[in-house]
């Protein structure tokens, strides 16, 4: 759990080879404790890392082991972290995504988001709304109101949850094709 947790502090510090290491190591050390729901939330955590690196064959992969892992689970936390971090990543490495696969993957977040609410999991509400306007964005979809991320930024800020505001308010800033070429920049540059 440690390590996927160094994992997600430095994605957010832009270092995505050790976010990725940190995570694959971590997702082999819950196969090895047989504990399927928490490596399945590591290898979706690896899919969204892996596609902003430009690896979608490798993302894809990491997707298929999370989803497969997580059927069956009771762990509803793991469930909806799995569930965002498959959709967001699917909606990543589409190359063309058409209006009806956003559509899918923003109905599927929004499901994802209704559950953390009513589970009372708010940060997962918040992770989950997030995602859905990023795929929106990422696709070339402007999201329904430019208030949307607005409220985002703002509900995650009175509750304490900056990294999610601080994320809001920079993707509102960000057009489709810099959102495109930001993820593969951000980890190009740091594999040196």
């Amino acid at each position: 759990a440690t390590r996927l947790a160094m994992a997600r502090v430095n994605r957010e510090e832009g270092r995505a080879n050790e976010a990725a290491s940190l995570s694959s190591s971590a997702a082999e050390g819950f196969h090895r404790l047989r504990r399927a729901a928490e490596e399945a939330s590591a290898r979706g955590f690896l899919a969204n890392v892996l596609a902003e690196q430009g690896d979608p064959e490798a993302a894809r992969k990491q997707v298929e082991k999370s989803l497969h892992l997580i059927q069956g689970s009771e762990s509803l936390l793991n469930k909806l972290e799995v569930g965002i971090e498959t959709a967001r990543a699917l909606a990543l490495i589409t190359n063309a995504p058409s209006s009806a696969e956003v559509l899918a993957s923003v109905r599927q977040l929004h499901d994802l988001s209704v559950q953390a609410k009513t589970a009372r999991m708010f940060s997962l509400q918040l992770d989950a709304d997030l995602a859905s306007l990023e795929v929106q964005i990422h696709s070339g979809h402007r999201p329904t109101s430019r208030t949307s991320l607005e409220d985002l930024e703002r509900r995650a800020r009175r509750n304490g949850f900056l990294l999610i505001s601080r994320q809001a308010n920079a993707l509102g800033s960000l057009t489709s094709a810099q959102l495109r070429t930001s993820c593969c920049r951000t980890a190009n540059s740091h594999q040196k």
